[in-house]
């Protein structure tokens, strides 16, 4: 409001209550820069458009129209000198605070440059913008934001609102993960913030658990590979699973013949080795029940002529077991290369048959013969002679078997032993070594024949089988105790 405009409203109760006359003598008058100059018409109204004058106003001559009446009807309503209504004068000022043309103008009804609203215009914005709950974003007179109808967020009411992470249990979807950290559990303040006590960030291999680490390189937990479900072994952690897992690849569990973690061998799986890899000539190598070394009871250096556990024979020791010992009902029982027995020469169809004739051999009767006679119905396959003679000098004896039914003879020793006494002895083709010639008897074990008992193979077995012994020399006593035939035939023999 200017200064002219002020001073007329300030005279217009003055002319109601004073003298016309003492206005005129005072002097007093608005300033002339904006006052304007009034006519009065012939009835005493001031009419007519108001011009500018300079100096002391004058006042219009008065009439019989009330001064008071006139002033109010004139002054009130229309102010000629603004062209505006008394209204729109106390409410705008609409020479002062804005230029008229040109610029950015708070109060134009337009954001400009600088300005966060202006008037009804708010630029989209909204209370949430301003970081509030809700509300109704209004603008200030010098075009700031008026917040003051916003509402601001109230924690703990259950709902996520601006300016809040989460609220209760409501995380908004949110996890330890999304916070930029590697799991855990994500919590709500009571100021509806996110509580990131229960996260974590896990590093794999400090060798300190860290959940959701089931373990962390030497730090198991205090578990094992007992505790895993194994027999034993050394447990580990899988460094990568993120220490998420146990590496169990050194655990073992003994009797499932595979063979792991620290196990030498599992069973049948012997990882490859067998005797000879243990320093033996041959055998069969097995696994310790404990899966921690080799058992090399069943492992034996066969060659070298030494009979040892496991081993049966080694070479031509068989000791003094024979094909009877084994089930059979004769033959001649053989070391194989493997140094275990070889029966394939024993059999289950062999004719034994013996003679007790204790007939005298001396210079009186120096022939002594004995007849075994067999049934018919197969032929001969092998036949061993078995001879127990006590006699003084073996060496004066000659011995002879002769099948009498086809006249076949062969002799089976002649002047063996020397002065060494007595004969036991089995005679048989496979015989490997010669009579043992010990003292106090002369001959005995296997002997090989001065013959060939094989000249026997394929006749018939029945008939009259013959033993015939002579001393030769003379002077010396003995008795035929007993004699044997073994034949092996070459069809299961008839029943007796």
């Amino acid at each position: 409001m200017t200064y002219a405009k002020r001073c007329k409203e300030l005279i217009r109760p003055a002319l109601a209550g004073f003298s016309f006359f003492f206005l005129l003598a005072s002097g007093t008058g608005c300033p002339a820069d904006d006052a304007p100059s009034l006519t009065t018409d012939n009835e005493g109204t001031t009419t007519g458009t108001p011009t500018a004058t300079t100096g002391i106003t004058t006042l219009p001559t008065p009439n019989t129209t009330d001064v008071a009446t006139t002033d109010a009807e004139t002054t009130t309503g229309m102010d000629t000198t603004a062209g505006d209504t008394e209204a729109d004068t106390e409410g705008e000022d609409t020479t002062e605070g804005k230029e008229s043309t040109g610029g950015d103008t708070c109060g134009d009804g337009v954001v400009d440059d600088g300005e966060d609203c202006d008037g009804k215009d708010l630029g989209d914005a909204t209370c949430e913008d301003q970081g509030f709950a809700g509300g109704d974003l209004a603008c200030n007179d010098d075009c700031t934001f008026d917040t003051s109808a916003c509402v601001d967020a109230v924690c703990g009411n259950g709902a996520i609102e601006d300016g809040e992470d989460c609220e209760g249990k409501d995380l908004g979807g949110e996890d330890c993960m999304t916070q930029g950290l590697d799991g855990g559990v994500l919590a709500c303040t009571a100021e509806c913030g996110f509580d990131l006590a229960g996260c974590f960030r896990i590093t794999c291999g400090d060798d300190a658990i860290q959940p959701p680490e089931v373990c962390d390189g030497t730090d198991l937990g205090g578990q094992d590979c007992v505790m895993q479900g194994f027999d034993g072994g050394t447990l580990a952690c899988d460094a990568a699973s993120a220490c998420s897992a146990f590496d169990t690849s050194g655990c073992t569990t003994c009797g499932d013949d595979t063979v792991g973690g620290t196990e030498v061998c599992d069973g049948t799986d012997l990882n490859g080795q067998d005797c000879v890899s243990q320093g033996f000539g041959g055998g069969t190598l097995a696994c310790n029940a404990d899966c921690g070394g080799y058992d090399t009871s069943g492992c034996t250096n066969c060659g070298d002529s030494i009979v040892t556990a496991p081993e049966d024979c080694d070479n031509n020791e068989i000791a003094d077991t024979n094909c009877q010992d084994l089930g059979f009902v004769g033959g001649v029982i053989n070391c194989s290369p493997t140094c275990g027995f070889d029966t394939s020469e024993c059999s289950d169809t062999v004719i034994t048959a013996c003679a007790q004739p204790g007939t005298a051999i001396d210079s009186i009767n120096p022939t002594t013969t004995s007849t075994i006679t067999l049934p018919a119905g197969a032929n001969v396959a092998d036949i061993d002679v078995f001879v127990d003679i006590t006699h003084t000098w073996s060496a004066d004896l000659d011995m002879f078997l002769v099948h009498d039914d086809t006249g076949t003879t062969v002799e089976l020793a002649q002047d063996l032993c020397g002065s060494i006494d007595d004969v036991f002895a089995i005679f048989n083709d496979e015989a490997a070594i010669a009579p043992d010639c010990i003292d106090p008897v002369g001959m005995e074990g296997n002997v090989t024949p001065a013959g060939s008992l094989a000249d026997f193979d394929g006749e018939a077995i029945g008939g009259d089988w013959t033993l015939q012994v002579t001393d030769d020399a003379g002077g010396d006593i003995g008795t035929l105790d007993e004699w044997c035939v073994y034949i092996t035939s070459d069809a299961p023999a008839p029943p007796p």
